[in-house]
């Protein structure tokens, strides 16, 4: 039955679409059921994937690119040094991750965010909490992230990792700004610490 295989297909396509995308190979029939997982779960770590998802996203229904599961990391390649990072191009992808992060955000559950680069990092991760999460349960960031939450975006979100970015987040727990940005907030991890001894007296 469709109903089955749905739900199989639910439970299956959580890595970074290549499930997906493969049981869309085996069959018509599975990959007409599959085709509502193929944006289930999304990594992207290039430019040129924003770009595809952003144009293939603009003729896919909205039942059809439902997105619950997104790893947003970019990784940019620099010829001339071999870097995987280039700032120069910071500036111009910045709005093509605001377009994704509005595309997702609906439907999201968990999220992933890397915002690293000096020139546009903290900026995005200031817009992204200006967006309405309203299913978002479990986000990760890295960056330098703001302080400043909005409230009633992230009306149930339960897990919040501040991976890297600010090694001596002094304030972050001050003024009740996480309990009224995130009401459902059950674990909180801050990572990257380094010399927060102020940021320690915090949590005594």
């Amino acid at each position: 039955p469709v109903e089955l295989f749905s739900y199989i297909f639910e439970l299956a396509c959580t890595d970074d679409g290549r499930t997906a995308r493969a049981l869309s190979l085996t069959s018509k029939q599975v990959r007409e059921i599959s085709r509502g997982y193929l944006y289930q779960s999304l990594v992207l770590t290039r430019p040129a994937q924003l770009a595809t998802l952003l144009e293939r996203s603009e003729n896919v229904p909205c039942h059809l690119r439902r997105i619950k599961h997104l790893f947003l990391a970019l990784r940019h390649s620099d010829s001339t040094t071999g870097s995987l990072h280039s700032e120069s191009t910071c500036p111009l992808e910045a709005p093509s991750v605001i377009k994704v992060l509005h595309l997702a955000a609906p439907t999201l559950e968990s999220l992933s965010f890397a915002a690293t680069c000096p020139l546009t990092g903290t900026s995005l991760l200031s817009y992204l909490f200006r967006i309405p999460f309203p299913f978002l349960a479990e986000l990760s960031l890295a960056g330098l992230y703001p302080f400043s939450f909005q409230t009633n975006n992230f009306p149930n979100l339960r897990y919040l990792h501040f991976a890297a970015g600010n090694r001596n987040p002094c304030g972050l727990l001050k003024f009740g700004a996480l309990d009224r940005a995130f009401p459902k907030l059950t674990h909180l991890r801050v990572s990257g610490l380094s010399r927060a001894a102020t940021f320690m007296d915090e949590l005594e």
